[in-house]
C-alpha cells in the first residue's frame, strides 16, 4: 500500500477503521462470531503501524491502536 500517496484524511479514516473494527471484534461475547475477525488477518498490525508511521510522520495527532 503507497501510504504516503494517501490524504491525511483518508490515512485518518483507514486508522479509524481498523480501530473500530477490533474495537466491534474485541466486544464480541465469548462464542459468537467476530463481525470484522481483523485478528484472523496477520497483516492488519502492519497496516495499521505504517497508517501511524506516516501519520507521525506528518504530525498527525491520532490514539495508538493498541493489541
Amino acid at each position: 500500500m503507497n501510504v504516503p500517496g494517501y490524504t491525511t484524511q483518508s490515512l485518518l479514516m483507514m486508522h479509524g477503521a481498523i480501530a473500530n473494527a477490533l474495537a466491534v471484534d474485541d466486544n464480541t461475547p465469548a462464542g459468537q462470531d467476530k463481525p470484522f475477525m481483523v485478528r484472523t488477518f496477520p497483516d492488519w498490525k502492519l497496516q495499521a503501524d505504517e497508517i501511524e508511521a506516516e501519520l507521525t510522520k506528518r504530525g498527525v495527532s491520532y490514539t495508538k491502536i493498541g493489541l
